[in-house]
């Protein structure tokens, strides 16, 4: 049942790319605020870090963000080709008058 369950979810719908394209920008933005952080630690000596944890931290999550936002628009841009492949009309027309 859980199978069926998440084949109905990613099959259907576009959500889950979402929810990744959400999660990298949240995750660049983290990395954004840690390097803000970290730049004002260094200039005004508010606590002693370990040298490099801040550095490292704000590489991973930007590039972790750069990926899942990457990932987002690839999987954007493939299933927008998935729903063309379905040769669906773009619209229905439910009755005609005048004919």
């Amino acid at each position: 049942m859980l199978k069926l369950a998440s084949d109905g979810i990613i099959s259907f719908s576009t959500k889950p790319l979402e929810i990744v394209g959400g999660l990298g920008i949240i995750s660049v933005l983290i990395s954004f605020v840690i390097l803000i952080y970290a730049v004002l630690s260094f200039i005004f000596k508010w606590n002693h870090l370990m040298p490099g944890w801040t550095s490292l931290m704000c590489v991973m999550t930007f590039l972790g963000g750069i990926i899942l936002i990457s990932l987002w628009m690839m999987g954007e841009y493939i299933s927008r080709i998935y729903d063309e492949t379905k040769q669906r009309p773009q619209y229905i027309i439910e009755k005609t008058i005048n004919l």
